[in-house]
Formats: structure tokens, C-alpha cells, sequence
């Protein structure tokens, strides 16, 4: 009876546990970490903004109230470190590696220039922009979130949009959508009426 009972528990074959043992193999499985926004705490928002010589009021919960332009480009950020309130001016974070637009402000008094970055998407983006929105060399395949109202220019150049989605508000003084995979007719043509994107104004 031992012997019978020793028999039925015995260790599977190799052949049976290779699968799973594969599986579960140090290094056989490579999982991609999804990236999550961390934010600064007010020490590391003040000594930064500080050194770049930023015009802020640092609130309560820690957003910044921004007097003038916000320039940071070439800061290598993939993620905006901190909320921003306000912003009296233009808003610059060209030639970084961003992958959101979250913590802009609701509302853009100046330009919003986000060109040359990772984008996909553009969860966070403010939802009005007085000056101009560029949002060139990007990766961008639709146009998920927009802001509503865009009061001067709109670069969408250099992505790999393939529709516009209706997106796109009306009484635009200029629209440059060049360097897209642009499928329907209506995207096409705006692309086509719109001339030197050289005219897009820069930040100050």
C-alpha cells in the first residue's frame, strides 16, 4: 500500500513541468514597467524653478502660479513634475521627452509649444490656448483630447496622424498639418490650403 501511494505523488516527468518551468525562468520573461507621473514635492519645485529663474508663486497644494513665460525646454522631462495653476504668458516645453500633457493649466494665456517631444496622446492638454499650439514632430496617431479654443496658429506637422477627428476648432488664423498619414478627404484639404510653416510663431 506504501509503495502505491509514494508512486501516485511522485514528481511529474520533465517533459510535463518544461513548460512552466520556462515560464517562470529568471529573465525569461521581460515585462515593460507602464511609466507613472510622479510630481516634485515644494523644495524640489522651488529649487528648480528658482535656478531657472522662473517668476512663481508656489500654492497650497502645491501648483505654481506662473508671472510671464514658462520656458523649459531641453529639461529631458518625460512628465510635467508639477501642477501648473497659471501661466500670464507662454508656455515652452519643446525638445523634451514628454509622453503627457498633464499638469498644464486649464487655460493657455500665451503659447502652448509642446514640439519635438514622445507624444501619443494628449491626456492633460489645456482645454484653451489664447496664443498659438504647437505640437510638431510628435507621435501622434489621433487626436483623443484638443483644446476647444485655439485663438492664433496650430502646428500639427510631422506626426503620424491619420485623421484629425473633427478635432481641429474653426477660426484658426493658420493650420499646418504637413508630414501626416492623412487618410480622409476633409484632413487632406485643410492640409493642402495652408501654406509656409516657417509663418508659425515662436515662443519669446
Amino acid at each position: 500500500d506504501f509503495s502505491f501511494f509514494f508512486l501516485m505523488i511522485r514528481r511529474p516527468p520533465r517533459s510535463t513541468l518544461f513548460p512552466y518551468t520556462t515560464l517562470f525562468r529568471s529573465g525569461s520573461i521581460k515585462m515593460k514597467k507602464k511609466k507613472i507621473r510622479q510630481t516634485w514635492n515644494d523644495n524640489q519645485i522651488k529649487d528648480f524653478l528658482t535656478k531657472k529663474k522662473i517668476d512663481f508663486t508656489l500654492t497650497i497644494d502645491n501648483s505654481i502660479e506662473v508671472n510671464g513665460n514658462l520656458n523649459l525646454k531641453y529639461c529631458d522631462f518625460e512628465f510635467i513634475p508639477f501642477n501648473i495653476a497659471t501661466c500670464s504668458g507662454t508656455i515652452d516645453f519643446s525638445n523634451n521627452k514628454l509622453i503627457s500633457c498633464e499638469g498644464l493649466p486649464e487655460i493657455v494665456n500665451g503659447d502652448l509649444l509642446l514640439k519635438n517631444n514622445q507624444l501619443k496622446k494628449l491626456k492633460g492638454i489645456s482645454k484653451v490656448v489664447n496664443g498659438s499650439l504647437s505640437i510638431a514632430n510628435n507621435n501622434l496617431k489621433e487626436l483623443d483630447e484638443f483644446p476647444k479654443k485655439i485663438k492664433r496658429s496650430l502646428d500639427l506637422s510631422d506626426n503620424r496622424l491619420k485623421t484629425t477627428n473633427e478635432k481641429i476648432p474653426k477660426n484658426l488664423k493658420n493650420l499646418f498639418i504637413f508630414n501626416n498619414n492623412l487618410k480622409d478627404r476633409k484632413s487632406t484639404r485643410l492640409n493642402s490650403s495652408h501654406t509656409d510653416i516657417s509663418r508659425m510663431p515662436s515662443s519669446a
